[in-house]
């Protein structure tokens, strides 16, 4: 998905550079925060799907932007006629907020409760989900990529080190 956004960013450089289109300070503002966004992704932060996910929300209200065209449906922030900020909808952040959703729905759902401050059993239940969800993604894993998982706490979701936990013991135990 950062992908897309580059290629969209890229795009819109090109097109503000050949014709006579002029881009904002939101879009400046997307471009910094998509460089910094790309160096977590690299640097694999930990909790970087939630920053993900807050990152699209906040371009899908526009706060920020990566095209060269904004669907508005609200109004904009001027100053001394310079427009600013530009209050609406942006349909790519919007679309990959969604792609997001489906695709780390497990991942969502605990989170969204964390804030919502479920009971300890729906967490709990939530967490044993996310456990399983990672447990059928590390099967095709070598032992040592999972013993990699185990080293670098830090660099992976709790649930993924459990999992990878997991199938050490049992591929250990299987040996035995």
């Amino acid at each position: 998905m950062i992908l897309i956004l580059w290629g969209v960013s890229f795009y819109t450089l090109y097109v503000t550079i050949f014709t006579n289109i002029v881009i904002g300070l939101q879009n400046y503002i997307g471009f910094g925060l998509l460089s910094v966004l790309t160096l977590l992704w690299f640097l694999k932060i930990k909790r970087f799907n939630t920053i993900f996910a807050l990152f699209l929300l906040l371009g899908s209200f526009n706060v920020f932007q990566f095209t060269y065209s904004t669907i508005t449906i609200g109004s904009s922030i001027s100053f001394s006629g310079i427009k600013f900020i530009t209050l609406g909808v942006q349909p790519l952040c919007s679309l990959l907020l969604l792609l997001f959703v489906v695709v780390y729905k497990s991942q969502v759902r605990v989170v969204v409760q964390k804030l919502l401050g479920t009971d300890q059993e729906s967490l709990d239940e939530n967490e044993s989900e996310l456990v399983h969800h990672f447990y059928k993604q590390l099967q095709s894993k070598t032992i040592s990529e999972l013993h990699s998982i185990v080293k670098e706490p830090d660099s992976f979701q709790p649930a993924c080190v459990d999992a990878a936990k997991k199938i050490i013991e049992e591929r250990e135990s299987q040996k035995d």
